[in-house]
């Protein structure tokens, strides 16, 4: 305690010292040394700040035995607040959670698909196989018919194109040749593929409804198909599931406008409430500080920064009133230069009048004086024309 009194006078001591030695000097260094004590008053508010929040935490966080109204109100305020902070933080977790499944969602169903896109070329291959080995059973007469007159023409294009090759007589008949073989490349193409479907249309038709007698490369394709049908089922199913679990995740994480704007929405809101915490951590250390008699290093401490801030708020006060007193002391000085220098311009309008009035004068005097010898003038002409 005698420590902390010896230091308020120290410092109150030295800071009135600077004020009184302050009001002699210029503006300017009086404006710095105001900015110098609102810095230290800035530090000051921050470390009373940090006292009073930390002084109310602990009122608020210890116990509560024969609480007083007041203090319980501020308990309740504090446990909403704190619960409210610890909701947002578990809500965003959960909306991490989500958004990361949905993503693993995403590589799962790709990868379904994948694998499905893969069975499925097999599938087809092993159809068309199928219907290759199938085109001998009565029931594929017809379309074995129409695979024949494709090959035809496949062979036929081929033989063309093997034929072209022999003869080039020259540059043009060659590039015509070529154009020529491409169009037959495109051609067989065509009906390569149109082939292939035909034989995976029998191959399907006839794994529908195998024939009896059916066994060696045949029943082993026709196991095969099986088992990829089969397999190609459950991961259709699969990814059917967890497309579900994705659109279901993505209905919740869109309510908010996704899954960004809505952890940006709740960190803001976290961040307002732990300043309305702080807030009312200061505005309980205030209440208790202020109606409290008793001692402790807590109170002390917040009691001589509330000492420090008053003091350099005087001072502040202080140094700017001087500087608007000189700024005025200036002002009426430039205003009487300005009273002096419109008395100066008076006096000089003044004699300046008094002169002009004296000329005015002087003229009319003369102007007298002229006027009887101008009259004598114009009655000799009248005589002078009255004896013509």
């Amino acid at each position: 305690m005698i420590l902390i009194v010896i230091t308020i006078v120290k410092r109150y001591g030295r800071i009135v010292k600077e004020i009184v030695f302050n009001y002699s000097k210029s503006m300017d260094e009086r404006r710095k040394i105001i900015g110098e004590y609102e810095a230290k008053r800035r530090d000051s508010l921050h470390a009373l700040d940090l006292l009073l929040e930390n002084f109310g935490r602990s009122i608020l966080e210890g116990p509560a035995e024969a609480a007083e109204p007041t203090e319980e109100e501020f308990r309740l305020e504090y446990r909403r607040l704190q619960e409210d902070v610890k909701e947002s933080a578990a809500r965003i977790s959960s909306i991490e959670e989500e958004a990361g499944r949905t993503k693993a969602l995403d590589e799962d169903i790709r990868s379904l698909e994948a694998e499905e896109w893969n069975l499925k070329a097999e599938q087809d291959e092993m159809l068309c196989r199928l219907g290759r080995f199938a085109r001998g059973s009565p029931r594929m007469t017809e379309k074995n018919e129409e695979a024949l007159l494709l090959e035809e023409k496949i062979e036929a294009f081929k033989a063309k194109i093997q034929d072209d090759e022999g003869s080039r007589s020259n540059i043009f008949v060659w590039i015509g040749r070529n154009a020529q073989a491409l169009l037959f490349q495109l051609r067989i193409r065509k009906n390569q593929e149109h082939l292939d479907r035909l034989f995976m249309e029998m191959g399907e038709a006839y794994a529908a409804v195998p024939d009896e007698a059916a066994d060696g490369e045949t029943a082993d394709i026709l196991e095969k198909l099986d088992g990829l049908k089969e397999r190609i089922t459950v991961l259709n199913e699969e990814a059917e599931r967890l497309r579900a679990e994705r659109h279901s995740l993505q209905i919740i994480l869109g309510e908010s406008g996704g899954p960004v704007k809505h952890i940006a929405g709740l960190e803001k809101h976290i961040e307002d409430r732990k300043q309305e915490l702080t807030e009312l951590c200061k505005n309980c250390a205030r209440y208790f500080a202020g109606k409290s008699t008793a001692a402790g290093a807590p109170l002390e401490k917040i009691r001589l920064q509330e000492g420090i801030i008053r003091e350099l708020d005087g001072n502040i006060e202080s140094l700017r009133a001087s500087i608007e007193i000189d700024g005025k002391k200036a002002e009426i000085a430039g205003l009487k230069r300005a009273i002096e220098d419109r008395k100066n311009r008076i006096e000089e309008y003044t004699k300046a009048i008094e002169d002009f009035e004296g000329r005015i004068e002087t003229a009319e005097k003369r102007i007298g004086e002229l006027i009887p010898l101008a009259e004598r003038k114009n009655t000799q002409e009248v005589y002078r024309t009255g004896l013509s």
